[in-house]
């Protein structure tokens, strides 16, 4: 719930003294293109069930999915100021939701909201989670002089020292599903600005 509300995703209305809980869209995203909304929420998602996966209860991560589901519904709609539904008909490929798009070598390409199920995860070692990261991609600078500027962590939102995280071809990362990752082939950058902590944690493949 508080993450969702941080999220701006959610508001609460009491009706005959219950809470309902009803998908809110977040205007702050509607200048943002569509791979860098739809690659916003995927990142939120998968960073909150990679937070919960070794939980009993991790099923219940299905409540908080249908709501970043219809908030991304809504943050369209009030993009492109139409209907849910039209988004819907307009995005929805074999009953996913798509954004397609155009890499740098004019080849097309698509990315759907996630859909590959929120199960227990089995850990085989010993695992650390220290806190549920935030991802701030709305308020991410362009240049790298502006995002040293900034002194704000991309992934986490942590104001500290930088460090640069580089990767020598963006088609390595393309198939990857950390958030990092989704990060940079969104933006078409091959560059992060990262706080020493989560400049660790992609080394280590976190």
């Amino acid at each position: 719930r508080k993450k969702l509300l941080d999220y701006e995703a959610l508001e609460i209305k009491l009706h005959n003294g219950k809470e309902q809980w009803k998908p809110r869209p977040r205007t702050g995203l509607i200048f943002n293109d569509d791979l860098e909304i739809l690659s916003k929420y995927n990142a939120e998602l998968i960073g909150f069930y990679n937070y919960y996966s070794i939980a009993l209860n991790s099923g219940t991560i299905n409540n908080m999915s249908y709501i970043m589901e219809y908030s991304m519904y809504k943050t369209f709609a009030a993009k492109y100021r139409t209907t849910v539904p039209n988004i819907c008909r307009k995005y929805m490929k074999h009953g996913v939701f798509t954004v397609t798009y155009t890499n740098k070598k004019r080849e097309v390409r698509f990315r759907t909201f996630y859909k590959d199920g929120f199960g227990r995860k089995i850990v085989a070692k010993e695992a650390f989670f220290d806190k549920l990261p935030n991802y701030f991609y709305a308020k991410m600078r362009t240049s790298l002089v502006d995002r040293l500027k900034a002194r704000s962590c991309e992934l986490c939102g942590e104001t500290s020292e930088l460090e640069m995280h580089h990767v020598r071809k963006l088609k390595d990362i393309q198939k990857g599903k950390a958030p990092w990752e989704i990060h940079m082939m969104a933006r078409k950058r091959k560059t992060m600005a990262l706080c020493h902590n989560c400049h660790m944690k992609v080394h280590h493949g976190s």
